[in-house]
């Protein structure tokens, strides 16, 4: 979660979202939460804030593909993205497994 943007990758996308709103561009930002509390910043500086619980059950461990990257594929987050025809900007290698799915 981009808030606070307290250590390295959180600082540079908090403000890269604080930037593209203020040159006019609508953020509809989709995060996952893990320990942090949902902040009312950033719901200050995007159009829509959905938040996605990472799954950390011992089941993921048992994939091919990294923890970080099976902990952040949920169905939930697919069928949100699938409804909205906005341009995608995925942070982070680990949040790009959804580029395979034809639905995007």
């Amino acid at each position: 979660m981009p808030y606070p943007p307290d250590y390295g990758g959180m600082i540079d996308c908090y403000h890269r979202i604080r930037c593209l709103k203020e040159t006019g561009i609508k953020v509809n930002l989709h995060v996952y939460e893990y320990g942090r509390p949902p902040g009312k910043e950033l719901e200050e500086i995007c159009n829509t804030v959905s938040y996605y619980p990472r799954d950390t059950s011992f089941g993921r461990h048992l994939s091919a593909l990294p923890y970080s990257v099976r902990s952040r594929n949920l169905k939930k987050l697919l069928e949100n993205l699938a409804k909205d025809d906005s341009p995608i900007l995925f942070d982070g290698i680990q949040t790009t497994l959804f580029l395979a799915e034809s639905v995007l």
